[in-house]
């Protein structure tokens, strides 16, 4: 009887989430009728609705539940990879980017989707790791393509597909390199995360790489220095605070050890 309930139960909200996207996707689609990316959104909030009950139905209902989630990241998918192909606003002339700065279409198109992802990554624990590793990977490729657009419309206007790249626009793209290096560590350290840490040195070094083969290039005499001053400065903070993860860490780990070697 017990599980008789839970089926129905499962089913009713299986269909609500159901019904209830297809009702966002379709006010969306009449209010922002061109904005993929926010259906997207919606679809991803209807996947991780079922996969978050995954652990709590039974063997058939799993399956049920497994294959919704298969079928709202199927159409998600094919929803997002709209704005980032033909829609693109790198790629075509008639892609113009509107709305204020930060808060236009690009925000619209990949924001969503990205902060739906990577809060299913935190949140859902129960996932296997390569997945809720995926979503990450996936919101922060989405919000770093969100930061490479709006740097170009700072600097280039609405039309992003015009070709070349200034000296000021390269230099942006650079300090924002370094500010992704140190939210990777603050962030590491805040979760004891030694994979951010390690993707915090690979950004770190492409920051590197890239200053000495594109941004230095058009430089010379005086501010070729002053260039060269900076990104040290800011290189070597990064290099002080990882030292200082690496000690606390090492301070952390070793307690339980010392204390165990008082009482033994």
């Amino acid at each position: 009887m017990l599980r008789a309930r839970q089926t129905v139960q499962v089913a009713i909200e299986t269909t609500t989430w159901t019904i209830a996207s297809v009702f966002v996707c379709a006010l969306l689609q009449r209010l922002v009728p061109d904005e993929p990316g926010l259906l997207a959104a919606v679809l991803s909030i209807a996947m991780l609705a079922q996969l978050n009950r995954l652990q709590t139905t039974g063997k058939w209902l799993r399956f049920l539940r497994g294959s919704l989630a298969v079928v709202f990241g199927l159409v998600a998918s094919a929803l997002i990879a709209v704005p980032l192909t033909i829609s693109n606003p790198l790629l075509f002339r008639y892609n113009t980017v509107t709305g204020p700065l930060v808060f236009d279409s690009l925000a619209l198109s990949y924001l969503p989707l990205s902060a739906v992802l990577a809060f299913g990554a935190w949140k859902v624990t129960h996932l296997a790791k390569w997945l809720r590793i995926g979503f990450a990977g996936i919101s922060g490729l989405l919000a770093g393509f969100y930061v490479v657009c709006e740097i170009r419309r700072f600097w280039r206007g609405p039309d992003l597909s015009v070709g070349g790249v200034t000296q000021p626009e390269l230099y942006s793209y650079t300090i924002a390199l370094v500010v992704l290096c140190a939210s990777l560590l603050v962030v590491s350290l805040y979760l004891r995360s030694h994979v951010l840490r390690k993707l915090a040195m690979a950004a770190t070094g492409l920051t590197i790489a890239k200053v000495f083969l594109f941004d230095i290039s058009g430089l010379e005499g005086l501010l070729r220095v002053v260039s060269f001053i900076g990104l040290g400065l800011a290189l070597a903070g990064l290099g002080l605070l990882d030292r200082s993860m690496s000690r606390r860490w090492s301070g952390i780990s070793d307690r339980p050890a010392d204390n165990g070697g008082g009482e033994g």
